[in-house]
């Protein structure tokens, strides 16, 4: 009797362990009931997924979600994914972890990918759609209101450019969507790639806790777009953010090439500055961008009033770009600092450009650039397409071009029509500026 008591109590102990180690390391076929496995498991253990297409599922406790290419970033060489076809994760637990798996949609069933409603972390996966409807507003991860704290890294983001990237798309409407309210929220977004997307990124408010850094933007109609609600919440973002480390592409040889917008200030405060000056063009460091560069990247920004579009997106230290047309002199020299310089682009082949500008109030002749009035303080640019600059060095002649200090991100001004298209003269000399890099 002592002899099977002791067997029994053995054979007990044996179908515990294995009952632990299954629950903590659940194997999980194609088709197969990912949902369940989360269900039986506990807080810390991990999930499995083999190549394959799996169903949805919300993942509603600290628990990690694993495919085939766990710990190699989305952009890599990867092994068959285990693939979540047409189906949504619905991730609203603090501490989850969705890693190396691809998300796929083909369909317009639903709104997202990806919903992120928790301190969570999405890492080395895919994102990748193939759509047969054109124009449907599909999300690959959509952040909802009030998420904090939560982890996007070594992803890719990718679709299906056979429709374009604007009112035809086959691809995410919003790579990567996040509601910041409060504006208090931090987030790391970090190492992801962009490649065919609508738009990257949306915000709908934003924080200075939230890091944006080291991503690669590729094709898109729009890399990153800023909003709010006029009359609710998010409010429209203001106050001064820093991006850094971002590569957005850009083909500096083809005028008309993608992106259509590198920022988009859809719905800003005017007092809303972003900084991207540690950030790469193309490749290409801004304090190293040629005077031509900077006019293609200028020409992509939504803001300083263009298109109704608020705020200011600085790119180069002590240098306001203007493609007339696009933005206005009166706008830079607003938002600019102490000493800022103003560069100008017109082409002129259309009707010539005239604005006249005004100081506001404020003036200081003394201690930043300086604008030297031509007749009642405007210049007409007729010379053909190039640069030009307004001259820092020259004696003032008027007191309304009087050089300004308004405090950073001060003032405001309208936008303009099409590139090359519209009319200006500006309150100061205009000098040729490197025509050799004239296009």
């Amino acid at each position: 009797m002592a002899m099977k008591i002791l067997h029994t109590k053995h054979y007990f102990v044996i179908l515990l362990l294995i009952w632990i180690i299954g629950a903590a390391n659940a194997q999980i076929a194609p088709g197969g009931d990912i949902q369940a496995a989360i269900d039986a498991a506990n807080p810390g253990d991990t999930i499995t997924l083999a190549a394959g297409d799996h169903l949805g599922f919300k993942l509603n406790k600290a628990v990690t979600i694993q495919g085939p290419n766990v710990g190699t970033p989305g952009d890599c060489t990867r092994a068959p994914e285990a693939r979540i076809f047409n189906a949504t994760v619905n991730i609203t637990a603090d501490g989850a972890v969705l890693n190396g798996v691809e998300v796929f949609r083909d369909n317009a069933d639903d709104t997202r990918g990806v919903l992120l409603q928790a301190a969570a972390t999405i890492q080395n996966s895919v994102f990748r759609r193939d759509a047969t409807a054109t124009g449907t507003v599909v999300r690959a991860v959509e952040v909802a209101v009030g998420t904090a704290d939560f982890t996007v890294s070594n992803n890719f983001f990718t679709g299906n450019d056979a429709g374009g990237y604007f009112s035809g798309h086959r691809t995410w409407n919003n790579c990567f969507y996040a509601n910041i309210d409060p504006a208090t929220i931090a987030a790391t977004i970090t190492n992801n790639t962009f490649d065919v997307c609508r738009s990257a990124m949306n915000f709908d408010g934003f924080s200075p806790n939230v890091a944006v850094n080291n991503n690669t933007f590729l094709r898109a109609g729009t890399h990153i777009a800023f909003g709010g609600v006029t009359s609710g919440t998010p409010a429209p973002p203001a106050g001064s953010y820093t991006l850094t480390g971002n590569n957005f592409d850009i083909n500096f040889a083809d005028p008309s090439s993608l992106p259509s917008a590198i920022i988009n200030n859809s719905n800003v405060a005017n007092t809303f500055v972003l900084d991207l000056q540690g950030n790469t063009f193309g490749g290409i460091p801004t304090g190293t961008l040629t005077p031509a560069q900077k006019v293609a990247v200028e020409a992509r920004m939504f803001h300083k009033g263009r298109s109704g579009r608020e705020g200011f997106v600085n790119v180069v230290t002590g240098e306001q770009v203007v493609v007339a047309g696009l933005t206005t002199v009166q706008a830079a020299i607003d938002k600019a600092n102490p000493g800022d310089e103003i560069t100008i682009f017109y082409d002129t082949t259309a009707t010539p450009y005239t604005e006249a500008v005004t100081a506001p109030a404020g003036v200081n002749c003394g201690n930043a650039f300086t604008l030297t009035s031509v007749g009642a303080g405007d210049i007409t640019l007729t010379s053909g397409d190039s640069f030009f600059e307004l001259d820092p060095s020259s004696n003032i002649t008027s007191a309304a071009a009087c050089a300004v200090t308004p405090p950073p991100g001060g003032g405001g001004g309208s936008g303009g029509g099409g590139f090359g298209s519209g009319s200006s003269s500006v309150g100061g000399i205009a000098k040729p500026l490197f025509p050799e890099d004239n296009q």
